[in-house]
């Protein structure tokens, strides 16, 4: 019971902050599909379907990764996936790029993001957007579900799949036009 009445206004208090501090909405941009690609595990089993979206078409190589640029990773998964397999993925690709002390300062953040993840099943997408002014936003099946308006953390958390890891480096150069994936 102690608990609870500790817990219920700290979870009104977020209640109310995510009311005031509305996410962007999806609809102001008009994304145009960039790449896309389908992840397998064995070359046999479909995972899930990548795809990046950017505000325009053929943008410079040295501008698609820019920090001032709004993109948009949309995860259509093909096969369920618990919510603890989706964490471990992204703590394991942040942790192949940055060391414990250049993560720190994100880690809150990081464990925030990571604790909005629920079990997918096949047919549902996970739909991340960076917009610059406004952060990083996370919605599941269209719905809004984790926003966070550091820019500097949104730009690492998309590291996962945009990042200098191994495998972030396949997923750019299938979700980025051949003459933009070098950059």
């Amino acid at each position: 019971m102690k608990l609870l009445s500790v817990l219920f206004p700290l979870l009104s208090v977020v209640a109310v902050q995510a009311m005031a501090n509305p996410a962007p909405s999806a609809q102001k941009i008009n994304w145009a599909l960039q790449g896309q690609t389908v992840v397998k595990a064995a070359w046999v089993f479909t995972i899930c379907d990548i795809e990046l979206y950017t505000p325009a078409l053929n943008l410079p190589s040295e501008s698609i990764l820019d920090d001032s640029i709004p993109l948009a990773l949309a995860v259509s998964y093909a096969r369920n996936i618990s919510a603890d397999q989706l964490i471990s993925y992204a703590n394991d690709a942040l942790s192949e790029q940055y060391s414990e002390s250049e993560l720190e300062p994100y880690q809150t953040a990081i464990d925030s993001f990571n604790s909005a993840y629920v079990d997918v099943s096949d047919g549902d997408t996970y739909r991340i957007e960076y917009l610059p002014q406004n952060g990083i936003t996370l919605f599941r099946n269209n719905d809004f579900v984790y926003h966070n308006s550091d820019s500097k953390f949104a730009r690492v958390y998309l590291s996962i799949w945009l990042g200098n890891h191994k495998a972030a480096t396949k997923l750019k150069q299938k979700l980025i036009p051949a003459s933009q994936a070098e950059s």
